[in-house]
């Protein structure tokens, strides 16, 4: 009885942080008190998340932590050391994954909070990045690859342009903490220019022929029973949302993330007969979470106060929609 009290409370805890985004959603603020306030909320959602039923990917990480340090010399821990080892490390001190997942949980979330203050980023963003179906899925169950996708995100909008040496060092981390970031690396190529997007086509290739190749030996578990139509279908939807929000008219920063979505299609569709469907689903969340910044930019920058907070409402409702309508979702967050 008390383990279904406590399942439940992260369902209601969930539909308070959709509560606080729509609430910050009415305010233009960035301030440190805001963003602190988030940070404690957001332990609050990890103590609720972590304190559960372990089930798919997360079933397996557990696994993982109680074999001996020695078997992590296999090339499947070592090509992804930053995750493997320094679970494997806290473990040996806790001996309990509890306090491994709330720690990583937490330090992830700090680095990432502040690059997000640095480039002022308005606080109900936060929440809506949080509440966002995509970000569930990967905290409560595809973690390395939702930890992954951080420093991707960081590369891509968060570091300044003229630090080309960081991003990649970047993008290196987030490889070694699961090789998919490969395929996102092409995206550094991406300018205001038509021809970068044929840069990142041709870069693309020979990362899709390394990960098919590896790709065998890698996780194979579902996330969720959810078809990756679904995702796909999303994906397209942003993206004509996207289109519609600069009224096909691209300019500077815009059309480079319009560039952004083109390389996201075309991965997608090059993906679909290599990896597997769990592969696709994957490769697609990342895709939603870049388009997910790409359009918070656009909406920021393009739209004054009068009609601002409508826009942002609207975002939220599409970012939980996906939520409201699977059950596949809806179990994730309330089994």
């Amino acid at each position: 009885m008390e383990r279904n009290v406590e399942l439940s409370l992260l369902l209601y805890y969930y539909i308070f942080l959709i509560f606080l985004a729509f609430v910050t959603a009415l305010f233009n603020t960035n301030t440190r008190l805001s963003y602190f306030i988030f940070f404690l909320v957001f332990v609050g959602y990890s103590v609720l998340s972590r304190d559960r039923v372990p089930k798919n990917d997360i079933l397996a990480y557990n696994s993982f932590m109680d074999i001996p340090l020695y078997a992590y010399k296999d090339i499947y821990f070592l090509r992804e050391p930053v995750y493997w080892f320094s679970s494997k490390l806290l473990y040996e001190y806790f001996d309990n994954p509890f306090p491994v997942y709330l720690i990583i949980d937490i330090f992830s979330i700090a680095v990432f909070l502040f690059a997000l203050y640095k480039n002022k980023y308005q606080a109900y963003f936060l929440y809506l990045f949080t509440v966002f179906f995509v970000s569930v899925l990967g905290f409560q169950n595809v973690y390395r690859q939702y930890l992954a996708t951080f420093f991707i995100l960081a590369a891509i909008f968060l570091i300044a342009e003229n630090k080309f040496k960081t991003k990649v060092f970047t993008l290196i981390l987030g490889f070694l903490t699961h090789n998919v970031v490969a395929l996102y690396v092409p995206m550094l190529l991406a300018t205001s220019k038509i021809k970068s997007i044929f840069r990142m086509i041709l870069a693309l290739i020979p990362l899709v022929v390394f990960l098919g190749v590896v790709a065998s030996s890698k996780s194979n578990s579902e996330t969720g029973d959810t078809n990756p139509i679904l995702f796909i279908a999303v994906f397209i939807v942003t993206m004509i949302f996207y289109i519609a929000l600069n009224k096909l008219r691209f300019t500077g920063k815009y059309l480079k993330y319009f560039y952004y979505y083109i390389y996201s299609l075309i991965l997608i569709i090059v993906a679909l007969p290599i990896f597997g469907q769990a592969q696709v689903k994957r490769i697609a969340m990342i895709c939603l979470l870049i388009s997910l910044f790409a359009i918070y930019d656009t909406i920021e920058s393009k739209f004054k106060r009068e009609n601002l907070i409508i826009v942002r409402v609207l975002f939220i409702l599409f970012a939980i929609s996906p939520i409201l309508i699977s059950s596949t979702l809806q179990d994730i967050i309330n089994y």
